[in-house]
């Protein structure tokens, strides 16, 4: 065995498995209101089933892994990785449970504790009672992931067998004191781990005596195996204590020591390469990686000490065939055939040992079949056949495993709900569709080989018990594979064969599922009901009684199925016929014939409050007086009423169901209710003008609006789940009556206050249109169908589905289209319907204030400005045009003078420039030619010659 891949398996699953509903109990909490959001579905129950819908309630029970020692009940692997076991938080590691309950545990402690302290005070007889009692106690595997400290150890087994080996001396004549001196050494040995001069300190102790000497002899041998790559030196030492000790009571463990050091000595047990674990399912597959090593040679892994260890285990088992060692050394037989990769022969040991009459070698074997896996070829399968064939026993097992432990995980898969988003939805739909229909093929292909073996099986032991049980292997073939009446006809045969035990309590069932798919209804309640009879307390009498009332359902008998629900204690199961399922008349008739349950009180308040729905007021009132209360914790009363976690009848969860109480306060409120809305409905019927009376009847319905989301709740059946709960029935598989979600549909619109108040705002836009009040009333039932359609839980589911509360769907563009001058308030989700205002202020924005009166002179202002407006808008235009004329004008006499002003001055410039030349060319000339005369310069006109003069000399 490999406890460290099973905690490896186990823990991993496990932890994915509570970290997904983890996050999906945590997105709900976080979006829904805290009474109704939560569900808690579990096994125990038929519509709030989380793994069984359908015919998943005829499967019979895979085979166990482990027991819970603390209720004394078998768990499957499903069961042991969703916790379905008692534990302390102090017994987790990042969420993984450790140890075995730890309650249950210092029992095992005290046990052996007190087992020391007789062997202390020399109280022999008391201490070898005790040791039975702790190897009792200890002998069945539990949910314990890592052993640990704890003494539900192999060491600590060990030790309590090899001191009641010893305490067998005092029989032979050996003194109580030489006795007394072994135990104690034995128990200081097994409670630390000792050097080798600790040891030998504590062999010092010892008081020779022959019938003791074989004891401490295997002692001293033991002792050598817990000293690291010391295996040849401790397998000399058990091998030579066989032949010194051949009649001792320990022989039959130095055998079984022998083969386990000769095992060791393979180099299968040491090579990784001779053993490649295969995961348990594909999506393990997927989600583990296993490491990459090569694989060894199975000549390499089948070395003389793997052929010496089968043959040595062989020897004992053939020697003591009944011993306490048998079915260990099966179990490492089976081992061995797997390092050597004869898969084959290895699955055919553990089906062997899973046949045995001894729970724990079956759950031993269960849990190695866990670990090595399932998924194996045709041809290893039918090898595995032909090698238990003789053995009945391993063949009846292997069957029943192979359907329930294997078939079914295929043959029932469903589309992923979480499935298929994207923009490749389409394609991940139709790769999930194939996934689903190929593991439906591979599961039946399955169920069919298993039937086909049983079959021959069948004719293999004709005419004898153990041909009748293979018969019913194959019934349950056909069971599977939705043949019912082959089943029915099968489980027939095998029961009148004679099948005693669990065999006839499997043929029962079978039975009775059989009819029960076939509708053979009075059949099916007599065979469940002889099951229960003959099988008042076995594994399968709560799925026989469940199936007797979900029998009584189909047969429309109610009463005997809420009956049955109560005995199972399914509180969800019970809560839903109460307050939803069965009708409200024929709650009171069972309740008055149920006077003596213990339950009584709470079934009359929930007939209280159904009343209350009804509109029954007096008989609500007479009911619920008749309720006997306790004043309860009203922790609400202790905060502000305005907080978003306020409710009028808050739960108080109960973790202990058996003793719920009805609080006074709840009862108190429900009264309240009653006088109110019953107050109300006469003020309507008073009521003598359209007005007054569509005014009286929107603050009924608002009255219902702005009442509390429980008004309506029963706290005691449903203890906070109702609307997770209900949310996963419509439309389902979980319903089981063809009008269940419109009983759902109805019980909705009788629960919430909302929708209780939309039916009335309808009736008054409908009855009185033209009134004012239609208009609010008409906005209000908008609001209403608003806030139920955005609600989690099953209006949701409803809404979703285009259903609605009342007769009609109203938005806010249908009130705009009934009444088009009608102003929207200025909120919805704050809006007051009975005082008309939006978070307790104002409902409208004000409107615009009026212009004061104006005075005479003011009149004669405005009068003035208006007609003087008037006769400018005519004159400006016929100015402008005048205006624009006259410029256009004036700027065309403008330019031309300024055009020639300008050619004048340009002709004036052109004089001057010319006349400046000759002045220049003159001035140039003297400046080269000083000696120039005056005559034959240039003449010159040029004025500023005439300015300046003749200065020269």
């Amino acid at each position: 065995m490999k406890p460290s891949q099973l905690r490896k398996l186990l823990s991993k699953k496990a932890d994915r498995k509570r970290l997904f509903y983890g996050t999906i109990l945590t997105l709900a909490a976080s979006m829904t209101g805290l009474a109704c959001a939560w569900s808690s579905f579990d096994d125990h129950s038929v519509r709030f089933n989380y793994e069984r819908t359908g015919r998943g309630f005829y499967r019979l029970p895979p085979l166990p892994i482990v027991v819970d020692p603390k209720k004394e009940k078998e768990l499957s692997t499903r069961q042991v990785e969703q916790f379905d076991y008692d534990l302390n938080d102090s017994d987790t590691v990042d969420g993984a449970p450790q140890t075995a309950d730890s309650d249950q545990r210092t029992k095992w402690d005290e046990v052996w504790l007190q087992a020391e302290s007789a062997i202390e005070k020399g109280d022999l007889s008391d201490a070898g009672t005790l040791l039975r009692k702790y190897l009792d106690m200890t002998s069945l595997p539990t949910p314990e992931y890592g052993v640990g400290s704890s003494q539900n150890s192999y060491e600590y087994r060990n030790s309590a067998n090899d001191m009641l080996d010893a305490l067998t001396a005092l029989q032979q004549g050996s003194s109580r004191k030489a006795v007394k001196a072994y135990l104690e050494a034995r128990a200081e040995v097994t409670n630390s781990v000792l050097t080798g001069e600790e040891f030998d300190e504590v062999l010092k102790k010892a008081i020779p005596d022959a019938n003791l000497s074989d004891n401490w002899a295997y002692l001293m041998d033991a002792q050598l195996t817990r000293v690291k790559d010391n295996t040849e030196r401790a397998l000399e030492a058990f091998q030579k204590h066989g032949v010194d000790f051949p009649a001792s009571e320990k022989h039959e463990a130095v055998l079984f020591m022998i083969a386990r050091l000769t095992m060791r000595q393979s180099y299968s047990s040491a090579a990784k390469g001779c053993y490649i674990e295969k995961p348990t399912d594909r999506e393990e597959a997927n989600y583990r990686q296993t490491d990459k090593v090569a694989i060894e040679p199975k000549e390499k892994c089948q070395d003389e000490s793997w052929h010496m260890a089968i043959k040595a285990f062989r020897q004992q088992i053939k020697k003591y065939p009944h011993g306490r060692y048998v079915n260990d050394a099966r179990g490492w037989i089976a081992n061995l055939y797997l390092n050597g990769e004869e898969t084959a022969l290895a699955l055919a040991e553990y089906y062997r040992l899973l046949g045995s009459t001894d729970l724990g070698a079956r759950l031993e074997a269960k849990k190695s079949l866990q670990i090595i896996g399932h998924e194996y070829d045709d041809e290893t399968l039918y090898k595995v056949e032909e090698l238990i064939a003789d053995d009945p026993n391993a063949s009846q097992a292997y069957a029943y495993h192979r359907i329930y432990n294997v078939a079914i995980d295929h043959s029932y898969q469903t589309m992923n709900t979480w499935c298929c988003y994207g923009d490749d939805k389409w394609q991940q739909e139709q790769d999930e569709k194939k996934r689903v229909a190929d593991e439906t093929e591979i599961g039946n292909h399955e169920l069919e080989r298993v039937a086909r073996f049983a079959t021959a099986m069948m004719k293999r032991y004709p005419k004898s018990s153990v041909s009748g049980d293979f018969v019913l292997r194959t019934a349950e073939a056909q069971l599977e594979l939705q043949n019912f009446a082959e089943a029915l006809r099968l489980s027939d045969k095998a029961l009148n064969m004679g099948i005693q035990g669990e065999m006839r309590m499997e043929g029962l069932w079978v039975r009775g599922s059989s009819e029960h798919r076939l509708k053979q209804l009075r059949s099916a309640r007599a065979t469940f009901k002889q099951l229960i009879a003959e099988f008042p307390k076995a594994k399968l009498t709560e799925g026989a009684r469940r199936l007797l009332a979900m029998t009584a359902e189909d047969q429309d008998d109610l009463e005997t199925a809420l009956e049955l629900y109560i005995e199972l204690k399914y509180e969800q199961d019970v809560a839903y016929f109460i307050d939803v399922l069965l009708p409200t008349d024929r709650l009171a008739k069972f309740i008055d014939s149920s006077k003596n349950i213990s339950q009584y009180n709470q079934l009359l308040y929930a007939l209280g409050v159904r009343y209350m729905r009804d509109k029954r007021w007096n008989e609500a009132r007479e009911t619920l007086r008749r309720v006997g209360t306790e004043k309860g914790t009203d922790s609400y009363l202790q905060y502000d009423r305005n907080a978003t976690w306020y409710f009028a009848k808050e739960p108080d969860y109960y973790e202990d169901r058996k003793n719920v109480y009805i609080k006074t306060s709840w009862v108190i409120q429900d009264l309240k209710t009653i006088d109110i809305l019953e107050y109300y409905e006469n003020a309507v019927e008073n009521a003598e003008s359209d007005e007054n009376k569509a005014e009286t009847m929107y603050q009924l319905a608002s009255r219902l609006f702005e009442s509390d989301d429980l008004a309506f709740y029963n706290p005691a059946a449903w203890n906070g789940i109702r609307g997770g709960s209900l949310s996963q029935l419509p439309f389902s598989d979980h319903e089981r009556l063809l009008n269940e979600t419109r009983i759902i549909f109805e019980h909705l619109q009788a629960h919430d206050p909302w929708a209780r108040s939309i039916p009335i705002y309808l009736e008054i836009a409908d009855r009185f249109p033209q009134t004012k009040t239609a208009r609010d009333a008409l906005y209000s039932a908008a609001v209403a169908h608003q806030r139920l359609s955005e609600r989690n839980g099953p209006w949701g589911v409803f809404y979703q589905r285009g259903l609605f509360a009342g007769s009609r769907m109203v938005t806010y563009a249908d009130v705009k289209g009934t009444y088009p001058d009608y102003q929207l308030p200025r909120g919805t989700y704050g809006w007051e319907p009975s005082t008309r205002t939006v978070n307790s202020g104002p409902g409208w924005a004000p409107k615009p204030t009026p212009a004061p009166k104006l005075t005479r002179t003011q009149n004669f202002e405005r009068k003035f400005k208006r007609y003087f407006g008037a006769a400018e808008g005519w004159v400006t235009p016929k100015l402008l045009a005048v205006t624009d004329g006259y410029a256009t004008y004036v700027r065309g006499w403008f330019d031309a003078l300024l055009a020639a002003v300008g050619i004048l001055l340009a002709g004036y410039l052109i004089l001057l420039g010319f006349h400046f030349r000759l002045y220049l060319s003159a001035a140039i000339i003297r400046l080269i030619y000083p000696e120039t005369p005056q005559e034959i310069l240039p003449d010159s006109e040029s004025r500023l010659e005439k300015v300046i003069g003749d200065d020269t000399p």
